[in-house]
């Protein structure tokens, strides 16, 4: 399965306005979705989300998880 373009289109256009997606490092560029904590406790960390769907065209991503599950690893 191909991935779309669009985090490297959006990327090009924020260019322009100097600033840039937050996405992924390893394995296939997500985007992630980051929450925020509305009543801050000492140690609590808001967590970060990866879409499953790109953003932008809707396109769902490459399931990784399962390519290596079926690729034979028991």
């Amino acid at each position: 399965m191909t991935m779309c373009d669009c985090m490297k289109s959006v990327n090009e256009d924020l260019k322009a306005h100097n600033v840039g997606l937050v996405c992924n490092l390893i394995g296939p560029p997500r985007a992630i979705v980051e929450t925020y904590v509305l009543k801050p406790k000492r140690g609590f960390r808001a967590p970060k989300m990866f879409a499953t769907f790109c953003p932008f065209c809707g396109e769902k991503y490459a399931d990784d998880r399962g390519e290596q599950e079926a690729s034979g690893a028991e």
